[in-house]
């Protein structure tokens, strides 16, 4: 039902708004260079600007103003009547938005829509973070490696080091990859999944 919106030609067009969240947890990286930073917090609300834009069509802006929680509700009726006014591009349309069509045709109610906005701001942004935040820490143990992924980075973006990240150039950055897997490998978001067989199994001698 909800296939269309996870389409990759829908996933390049949030590109330009992960970028733009990078950019700005860089920046305010910077302005704390020489310090002690608990990374943690840092990139929890990086992953949740992106998953509320991405996801709510709603930029929340929490990397400057952390406290502000997002209001589900008012986050639903603002969509909706964006909707409405025909306001969204369809090549930035946002999950809430296909969650929002689906109700116009009767397959959602209001109940249902918000438990899947639930899920998946909690799932996108959780998960995401818990595991960028590890990856960070891996690094940052690793010195040497930290240093080679930085340098492929650089060989990517070539002489414009500030420009936006295309699909491209993330499919050449194959070492850094390497370094996400392993970390992931290491330290799982989701430790494990349980599952118990409903009927008899018959195994191969």
């Amino acid at each position: 039902m909800l296939t269309p919106t996870f389409h990759f030609s829908m996933l390049d067009g949030y590109l330009a708004i992960m970028n733009r969240h990078a950019k700005i947890c860089t920046e305010l990286l910077e302005d704390r260079a020489g310090t002690k930073v608990d990374m943690y917090p840092v990139v929890k609300m990086c992953a949740l600007d992106i998953i509320c834009e991405t996801a709510m069509g709603k930029e929340l802006d929490s990397q400057r103003h952390a406290n502000q929680p997002y209001v589900e509700a008012i986050v639903i009726d603002e969509r909706t009547e964006a909707l409405k006014r025909g306001e969204v591009e369809s090549n930035k349309r946002a999950f809430l938005d296909l969650l929002l069509e689906l109700k116009e045709q009767h397959s959602l109610n209001d109940e249902d829509i918000r438990e899947e906005v639930d899920t998946f701001m909690f799932e996108g942004h959780d998960t995401t973070s818990s595991g960028m935040g590890w990856i960070v820490w891996c690094l940052a143990c690793n010195p040497d490696i930290q240093e080679r992924a930085y340098e492929e980075v650089m060989k990517v973006l070539g002489d414009d080091p500030d420009r936006d990240l295309t699909r491209e150039d993330m499919g050449q950055l194959i070492y850094l990859e390497r370094c996400i897997k392993e970390s992931m490998r290491l330290y799982p978001p989701v430790p494990f999944a349980s599952r118990q067989l409903q009927n008899d199994l018959q195994c191969d001698d």
